[in-house]
């Protein structure tokens, strides 16, 4: 019996090959320009926008962070996965607004964290016009849009799903 187990093991390695890897392909989000970043401002606010963040698809929450040091404003985004998150990762486009800034130039720094890439940043330098505000800085407002378009991940390979099938796993 156990002969016969070993052999079919052998057979069915042999079938289903080797596993398919992902490959990791920074186009599949927003082609060969990647994440994008645009700022603008109003008054004594700034709002960011970042257009392809690829995150995982069933995040808890993606938060963002808004420090000052001196001239230097650092907006950090942080993907929270406590649940365990999905085998898969989404397209995401999210902005945030931070007001109350005094009047001054700034150097702005946007960070996030790409998979298997490390942290990534982003500066650029604004200019807050004086419109009579406090200088009491504070984030106003986050939208994070739903998931615009799904990466690969190992169930697109055909060995993938194959192997799902043999154990019976579903969605």
């Amino acid at each position: 019996m156990l002969r016969i187990a070993c052999v079919l093991s052998t057979l069915l390695f042999l079938s289903l090959g080797q596993p398919a890897r992902a490959q990791y392909d920074p186009e599949w989000c927003l082609g060969p320009e990647g994440d994008q970043f645009s700022v603008t401002v109003e008054d004594s606010a700034f709002t960011m926008f970042h257009q392809g963040a690829e995150y995982n698809c069933c995040p808890d929450s993606i938060e963002l962070q808004v420090s000052i040091d001196g001239d230097l404003i650092s907006l950090r985004e942080v993907e929270h996965l406590e649940s365990g998150g999905c085998a898969c990762m989404c397209c995401f486009n999210l902005s945030a607004t931070v007001g109350g800034l005094a009047p001054g130039t700034y150097r702005l720094e946007i960070l996030w964290l790409e998979y298997g890439h490390g942290w990534h940043t982003w500066p650029t330098e604004l200019t807050i016009p004086d419109a009579g505000q406090s200088g009491a800085m504070r984030l106003m407002d986050r939208y994070l849009s739903d998931c615009l378009g799904q990466g690969p991940t190992p169930a697109d390979s055909p060995t993938w799903g194959r192997i799902k099938k043999l154990f019976l796993i579903r969605d």
